[in-house]
This record gives C-alpha cells, structure tokens and sequence, in this order.
C-alpha cells in the first residue's frame, strides 16, 4: 500500500499490517487522521463509511466518527480553527460521509459539469418523486391516481436513476411498492426521511388535500 506522504511512495510494509507508513500519518494526532481522512474522502466514489475508513488507517470507528465530525464543523467555519466558510461542505448521509458543494454554489457547478438536459429530471418526474417520497410506499396506480395522468414512464425512469426502487408488494393487489432509496437520501443531503422539509405551509388546500388522499 502507498504511504500518503505528498507523492512519495513505499511499497516495502505488510498490506494491512497496522505499520505506521501503510496508514500515512493518522497516528500524528487528529490533524494527522483529518488529513487521511480527506484523502480518502477525496478519493472515494460515494459516501465514506467509518468502518472502512477505520479498517484502512488502523484505529476505531468511533475517533473517525468524531474526526470526520470535526472536519464537517470546520468546513462550515465554526470548528477549533475558526476558519471560513468553504464552498464545500462535509455531510453524513444514510452510508457513510461524503464531501459535497454546498447548495448556492449549483449553478456554477452545474456550468462546470456541463450537464445537459437528460441529467436533469423533468418536472413530471420531480412530481412522482416527491409524490413517492412523502406517501411511501404506494404504487404506480396511486401515484398516478394522485398525479391524474399515468405514470409508468417517469417511475422506470426514476427506478434506473436509483432513485426509486421496488420494496414489497401491497397486501390487496399485490401490485410493487414504490419507495426512495438511500441515493435519492444522499442527493438530498439527509440522512432519514424524517428531514424532509414540511409541505403543508407551502401547498395550496386542493395539494393538500391530494397529498392526504389515499386511493386504495
């Protein structure tokens, strides 16, 4: 395993032998773990889980847990350092942490990316994914019943984005249930559904009134 040391590498100690150069510097203190934690937040395609980084660098996951924690209050300027605000942010979502840009920087990301219309959803799919999120679980029938128009379309579409997936079956009709996964959490930034922001001060009293229906 590499030693992170700013380039250099060293391939002479045991993989996973609890050697001091195939963990980098996280027995320097909690500057030396945060520093190997943002390389493997860094490096990671999705959310970091404790476990694995406590696997990795050779130490509990209980003191990653708290590192990453004091990583994230830093990023938001109010840790020891009394730092900035930065234009990214560090967040726990339902598998693990993960480094994400913070909310009103998404237009200039969104010029960087260069994401082009199919990888945004269509305001019919936007509608049948917070129909799904705020009913779950419900079926297709009742998602289009609440949406009075059919809907089979935008849920396989929402389905192969792993937004929405199939969990179970409804007790009468035996028809799938819809429900959010843990990516539609993730690009959220939350980590249960119970962060959803509350509907009812935003809704008029006929989008309420759908919202409570139930179709069954």
């Amino acid at each position: 395993m590499s030693r992170i040391d700013g380039g250099t590498s060293d391939h002479s100690g045991a993989m996973g032998g609890g050697v001091v150069g195939d963990r980098g510097d996280a027995d320097d203190g909690d500057a030396g773990l945060e520093s190997c934690l943002e390389a493997l937040l860094i490096a990671s395609d999705g959310p970091l889980r404790p476990a694995d980084a406590a696997r990795i660098l050779g130490v509990s996951a209980d003191r990653v847990d708290e590192a990453l924690s004091s990583l994230s209050r830093d990023y938001d300027g109010g840790g020891s350092s009394g730092g900035r605000v930065r234009g990214f942010a560090l967040r726990r979502m339902t598998r693990g942490w993960q480094l994400v840009s913070r909310p009103e920087y998404a237009s200039l990301v969104s010029r960087l990316s260069g994401s082009g219309p199919s990888a945004v959803l269509s305001s019919a799919a936007l509608e049948a994914l917070a129909i799904i999120a705020y009913k779950q679980p419900m079926t297709r029938a009742q998602v289009s019943a609440i949406r009075g128009v059919g809907s089979d379309g935008v849920i396989r579409m929402l389905i192969v984005r792993d937004l929405v997936e199939e969990r179970g079956e409804d007790a009468e009709t035996h028809a799938a249930l819809l429900s959010t996964t843990d990516e539609f959490l993730d690009r959220m930034g939350m980590s249960s559904l119970d962060q959803l922001p509350d509907l009812a001060p935003l809704l008029p009293d006929s989008a309420q009134d759908a919202l409570r229906w139930d179709p069954r």
